[in-house]
């Protein structure tokens, strides 16, 4: 499906699809930023909008690894990597109706817009694209327990701020292999050994 940057593409996705659709006037003119955060961003404090963090990438156990595409020369790649993408929307603002409007918005434009175009998602990959011009990845609500998610919310220091944080996942990205299958070559010919049998006693 894509190459090993599909996870860093597909998170840059999400952000872009917000910022583009993201009209300040409808939250009275307030300018806020949509971007891709890890958990060094937590301590420093998080800017006003929505950051897009991911926290857990799993091998997806229910699908079986696709095969691997075959190739102009007639080799064929490895199989595929299905993986799960576990993401959180961090919605952080300085005040508690912005903030809250903003999590309604941000919840409702992800169940608008619940599949990633090839487009978006080869924004930022310049004449080295990550996705095929046919391939798509699906957003999803996830559900995590209260327990995972206060334990996040603790680790990641996010009970200093006001933040909300919304669960979400992308699941079944496949990952393709530059590697090929190895073959052995099939059998052109048989030789076979013909000797001279003495005499006996000779």
């Amino acid at each position: 499906m894509a190459t090993f940057r599909a996870i860093e593409a597909a998170s840059g996705a999400v952000a872009s699809l917000l910022d583009d659709t993201f009209e300040p006037d409808d939250f009275g003119g307030v300018e806020l930023e949509f971007e891709v955060i890890d958990g060094s961003d937590f301590p420093d404090g998080l800017p006003s909008g929505a950051g897009i963090f991911v926290y857990r990438i799993e091998v997806n156990g229910t699908q079986r690894h696709p095969s691997g595409r075959s190739q102009a020369g007639g080799r064929r790649d490895l199989p595929m990597l299905p993986v799960d993408v576990h993401l959180l929307v961090v919605v952080s603002a300085t005040d508690a109706g912005t903030k809250l409007a903003l999590t309604g918005w941000i919840m409702r434009k992800l169940e608008d817009h619940p599949v990633l175009p090839p487009g978006l998602l080869n924004r930022e990959a310049g004449d080295d694209p990550v996705f095929r011009t046919d391939e798509t990845v699906e957003v999803t609500a996830d559900d995590v327990s209260h327990e995972e998610l206060l334990h996040l919310w603790e680790v990641l220091g996010a009970a200093k701020f006001d933040v909300v944080l919304l669960p979400y996942m992308m699941p079944n990205l496949l990952l393709e292999s530059s590697l090929g299958v190895t073959e052995a070559a099939a059998v052109q010919e048989r030789l076979a050994r013909f000797g001279h049998l003495e005499a006996v006693g000779s």
